[in-house]
């Protein structure tokens, strides 16, 4: 009977430190991802995928809008249940024994007296119904109401972290639209400044970017969940974002080529150019080597394909011919736009995959609010 308490008493004291340990990789490690709160993120958002197939269609993104607060609700409950329950069972095979604990009027089991005191030790409650008498168990009880205080702090905390990385993410995006008009080639956004001869500015517009891009990346290593974040509008995510930095990078990088241009007008070769091109790699692999989104798509070099982006290439060139921005439509560069394209858009479409879009919908020209 003594080994069997000490069993008890001893797998809620496992339940506690696996609680705790959780805590403390979601909230506080930068390094190492929590299994049980990644594993229950994936397992909220296939039971969304699937409930956002079976119902109307136009309600789907309204579905898969719920992804971050359930993930951050239930994960915080989930941290809740585990010490009530894990102390409960440290708590149990000794409640009943009156040398331990005071029992006033009892009106339910000893499981529910432990699952009590538990909770309003967390909870920091105290209604002193139920009376440790042994010093071991008082300070047990004074360092629930304590761990239940942390955690209260922490999950605070973590709201307090993830809801500005979202916005700030949100911002980003809506902000490109506007300044793209709309439009994911960033063609209106280059032509603005380039025909004002502001290049300068339009590059620190560009270190901007970066920043920004690079805090999104670092917070998306750092906090998981950010991964299914699902807004109602595609055009305010993180698969839209990825794609309008794609079309500013690509039209800078290909669209503006001229193998005779004069260097101060090589824009492409411009550091700050190069510095967005290297953190929206870096954005796009740490995207694809986390465990949340699926594997990289291999979009391949098909005539199809190639088609496609040759049309879309001629596009961009034939509209900054008209615009002045290039001597002529020819003498561009043509297949290595294909390749950087086809290489990026391996990347990108996995992760709009994964976020619940449809490549139509984070590539369409977005309507931008003007005055009547």
């Amino acid at each position: 009977m003594s080994l069997l308490r000490w069993l008890i008493s001893g797998l809620g004291a496992g339940i506690v430190v696996v609680a705790l340990f959780d805590i403390v990789l979601t909230v506080l490690h930068s390094q190492k991802e929590s299994q049980i709160s990644g594993a229950f993120n994936r397992l909220v958002w296939a039971i969304l995928q699937a409930l956002a197939r079976v119902g109307p269609r136009r309600k789907r993104h309204v579905v898969l809008a719920w992804s971050i607060p359930t993930m951050i609700g239930g994960i915080v409950a989930t941290w809740l249940a585990l010490l009530i329950v894990g102390y409960a069972l440290i708590y149990l095979p000794w409640i009943g024994d009156r040398r331990h604990f005071l029992l006033g009027d009892r009106a339910g089991s000893y499981v529910t007296d432990a699952l009590y005191f538990s909770g309003v030790s967390l909870s920091t409650v105290g209604y002193g119904d139920l009376t440790p008498l042994t010093p071991a168990f008082r300070w047990l009880g004074v360092s629930q109401g304590l761990t239940g205080i942390v955690v209260i702090t922490l999950s605070i905390t973590y709201l307090l972290t993830l809801y500005p990385s979202l916005s700030q993410k949100n911002l980003l995006a809506e902000t490109l639209n506007q300044e793209t008009d709309g439009r994911p080639d960033g063609l209106l956004l280059i032509a603005r400044y380039l025909r004002a001869d502001k290049f300068d500015v339009l590059a620190d517009r560009l270190v901007n970017i970066n920043e920004q891009l690079l805090m999104i990346a670092e917070a998306h290593r750092f906090h998981s969940v950010l991964y299914y974040s699902h807004p109602i509008d595609a055009e305010r995510s993180l698969a839209r974002l990825l794609v309008s930095i794609r079309g500013i990078l690509t039209t800078l990088k290909f669209g503006l080529y001229h193998p005779e241009v004069s260097p101060e007008r090589a824009y492409w070769n411009d550091p700050r150019v190069q510095t967005l091109e290297s953190s929206y790699v870096y954005t796009l692999h740490t995207l694809a080597n986390s465990i949340h989104v699926g594997a990289v798509e291999e979009i391949g070099e098909n005539n199809d394909n190639r088609a496609l982006l040759v049309d879309e290439y001629a596009r961009i060139r034939s509209e900054l011919y008209r615009m002045g921005l290039i001597p002529e439509e020819a003498n561009g560069a043509v297949e290595e736009y294909i390749r950087y394209r086809i290489a990026a858009d391996n990347y990108v479409n996995a992760y709009v995959t994964h976020s619940g879009y449809t490549t139509e919908e984070v590539q369409r020209e977005v309507k931008c609010l003007t005055l009547p």
